[in-house]
């Protein structure tokens, strides 16, 4: 299915997950980058949703002890309508995952406008551009400094938001292309 963009034309310093709660999204590193980040930009904030796959006290752990308690919000499950108003008061989608397929909701951040910060894994680098439509994450110093960059040049942003959405814009779905090939398998 495709999502119309839903960004907020104030940039929001404010980052967002939605996906599995589990070891190989690598959130504890997520959080730790956005608590580097947060140092330097005190009104950010980070929304996690998913369901919890064994991660999630750990999670919240280290949340606590990194004192981000009142700038990290973990969320159960919920529908993308309800993702999407989340989404719409942030900037940054978030994921640094060890591997991956598709990565639907990288896919599904972009269209709506958000900005990827992800590791270049499975099928994340052949639509993910760095300084382009996403900022791929190399190593935490590099990232940060990067992210902060970005978040002081709001013709950049402005840029990378639209590059984000455009790389998806004229894609058809997957629905569509399979309807497409049952069509032609009929006629």
């Amino acid at each position: 299915y495709k999502l119309t963009p839903n960004f907020n034309s104030e940039f929001q310093p404010n980052f967002i997950f939605w996906g599995r709660i589990s070891y190989e999204k690598r959130i504890a590193m997520a959080i730790k980058l956005f608590e580097k980040i947060s140092r330097n930009i005190e009104n950010s904030k980070f929304t996690i949703i998913g369901p919890d796959c064994g991660e999630l006290n750990k999670l919240v752990k280290i949340t606590n002890q990194l004192s981000l308690n009142k700038k990290i919000e973990f969320i159960p499950p919920i529908d993308i309508k309800r993702i999407k108003k989340k989404a719409k008061n942030c900037s940054f989608f978030l994921q640094l995952s060890k591997f991956e397929g598709l990565a639907m909701s990288v896919l599904e951040s972009m269209q709506l406008g958000l900005i990827p910060i992800v590791t270049d894994v499975g099928e994340i680098k052949n639509y993910c551009v760095h300084n382009h439509n996403s900022i791929i994450f190399k190593d935490m110093e590099l990232t940060k400094e990067t992210i902060i960059k970005l978040m002081k040049n709001k013709k950049k942003l402005k840029s990378m938001q639209n590059n984000a959405i455009k790389c998806w814009d004229k894609k058809i779905t997957y629905r569509d292309d399979l309807m497409n090939s049952i069509e032609s398998l009929i006629n």
